[in-house]
């Protein structure tokens, strides 16, 4: 659907307090599969934010600024390109490969040395890359305190 064609609309009819407006992009579409929507989030003051549910799947690219989210009780910020934040999701924790050797990496650091080196970049020193995360799992035990987590994480470049 061409911008022109695009209808804008608050995420609120009220008008107050609005956190985003958004774009369909396939609303002419027939017989489709996903909703595709573009989003401009707009900052609030601190205590202003509502939470936005709904449920099935959500595939989202941050374009440029950054995004504050929540999964379950984990907050995430995704973001136009920050490897250093992407790698400090796993300070404590292990990323493993299925591809290639299968290699293991161990903590932010290492997470940030192997992808730094082998990410795609645009001019401005961005990364060219889009992050899926897929089938997350989450084993808590409140009693204990503690919790792990399975997902796939795909990185898709271009170039």
């Amino acid at each position: 659907m061409r911008r022109k064609e695009r209808k804008r609309f608050p995420e609120r009819p009220d008008g107050r307090d609005i956190s985003f407006y958004f774009e369909s992009l396939d609303f002419a579409a027939v017989d489709r599969k996903l909703d595709a929507y573009y989003a401009e989030f707009q900052p609030l003051p601190p205590g202003r934010a509502r939470r936005h549910h709904h449920g099935g799947v959500e595939f989202l690219s941050v374009l440029h600024g950054q995004l504050e989210l929540r999964v379950g009780n984990e907050e995430h910020v995704l973001d136009a390109g920050d490897l250093a934040g992407m790698a400090a999701f796993f300070d404590r924790a292990r990323l493993r490969t299925v591809s290639g050797d299968g290699a293991t990496f161990t903590g932010a650091a290492e997470v940030l040395a192997a992808f730094d080196g082998s990410v795609q970049r645009f001019e401005d020193g961005t990364p060219s890359t889009k992050h899926v995360t897929t089938n997350l799992i989450v084993d808590a035990d409140e009693a204990a305190g503690t919790a792990s987590a399975r997902s796939y994480f795909t990185v898709l470049q271009s170039r």
